[in-house]
């Protein structure tokens, strides 16, 4: 973590990297500038990943791959990286006010996130998280579940690989936890056990600690599937929706969708606005037969920018439900190639 306060004991080597501690008792500090990771774990596939919190050059909070020698953008502590046994080279001069896009084409080193998690719009604090690899809860297998120690919620994210990188979408889930939320895991029952506690951060919760279980309702599910939106992709001219229900083709219009897109400053100050806020026309939209993907047509969507996507007016095709979360913010570093 960042060091805060005034230091009273000395300025500390390594402050700001993820250390990777080998089986023979080796110490090697493998990335650099990260600032409040508050959760940290390893993909299905091997890679490992981490959440960190918005502040000072770290514009809103982000869920990042920890890939052994990048600088994910925070300067305290990138000294460290003229030490022998940094795995970093230094990234050199840090300078404050260029847009992430910018900011990523000037420090090649420079990681960007997977995912911006907008402050604010999608809690505050993101901390610990897992993967469903088992389907434990239902559709949403594949997904990932990440705590918020400020907003005592749940939120979902998903991930895709595209030119290399990973990106992919952030969106709410479970909310009005007792407190905030620090560590999740997997009970073995397949419930999401939440560890609890506002210790060291302001909550909204109106408890000091504990522990809750989220557990999934598969019997209910089976007899009425809920509308959500399950996954949102990139592709080369747009966007793909993915739905855990068939949406109401009357419904899959364009004017039912509202998609708006943003950019973040790397700057040293606590935070970041939104910059550059625009709405984007959707130019087409087509429903696939089975009702369950909704391809949208996007022209100016635009790389290394968030994209929300509001899909207030929408309707499942039986019975006519709204969506269950109607929101979902999409970080797109890269746009697909093809047709």
């Amino acid at each position: 973590n960042k060091p805060f306060g005034d230091e009273p004991f000395g300025v500390a080597d390594w402050r700001g990297f993820a250390i990777r501690c080998t089986p023979d008792g080796g110490f090697e500090p493998v990335c650099a500038g990260l600032r409040s990771p508050a959760g940290v774990a390893t993909a299905p596939w091997g890679e490992v990943f981490y959440t960190d919190n918005q502040g000072e050059w770290c514009p809103t909070s982000k869920l990042a791959m920890l890939e052994p020698g990048s600088f994910h953008g925070h300067p305290h502590g990138i000294e460290s990286c003229k030490l022998p046994q940094s795995k970093v080279a230094h990234p050199g001069e840090i300078e404050s006010g260029l847009r992430e896009e910018d900011f990523a084409k000037r420090h090649p080193s420079y990681r960007l996130p997977a995912v911006w998690i907008p402050y604010d719009l999608l809690g505050r604090s993101p901390s610990g998280f897992v993967w469903d690899e088992s389907g434990r809860f239902g559709p949403y297998r594949g997904s990932i579940f990440a705590g918020d120690q400020y907003s005592c919620e749940v939120m979902r994210l998903t991930i895709e690989k595209v030119a290399g990188r990973w990106q992919g979408a952030c969106y709410p889930f479970v909310t009005g936890l007792k407190s905030g939320i620090t560590r999740v895991a997997w009970g073995s029952d397949g419930s999401l056990i939440c560890g609890l506690t506002d210790r060291g951060w302001t909550a909204t919760g109106t408890a000091r600690d504990g522990l809750q279980r989220i557990v999934w309702n598969r019997e209910a599910w089976d007899r009425a599937p809920v509308f959500d939106l399950l996954e949102v992709r990139a592709t080369p001219r747009g966007f793909a929706l993915q739905f855990t229900a068939p949406v109401d083709a009357a419904t899959a219009q364009a004017s039912a969708l509202r998609i708006r897109r943003w950019t973040y400053d790397h700057h040293s100050e606590y935070g970041c606005k939104e910059r550059g806020t625009q709405e984007l026309a959707i130019e087409s939209v087509a429903l696939s037969d089975d009702g369950l993907r909704l391809d949208l047509v996007v022209p100016e969507r635009r790389a290394v920018w968030v994209h929300e996507l509001r899909i207030d007016g929408l309707r499942a095709r039986d019975g006519g439900a709204k969506p269950w979360h109607e929101v979902a913010w999409y970080t797109l570093n890269a746009i697909p190639s093809g047709d």
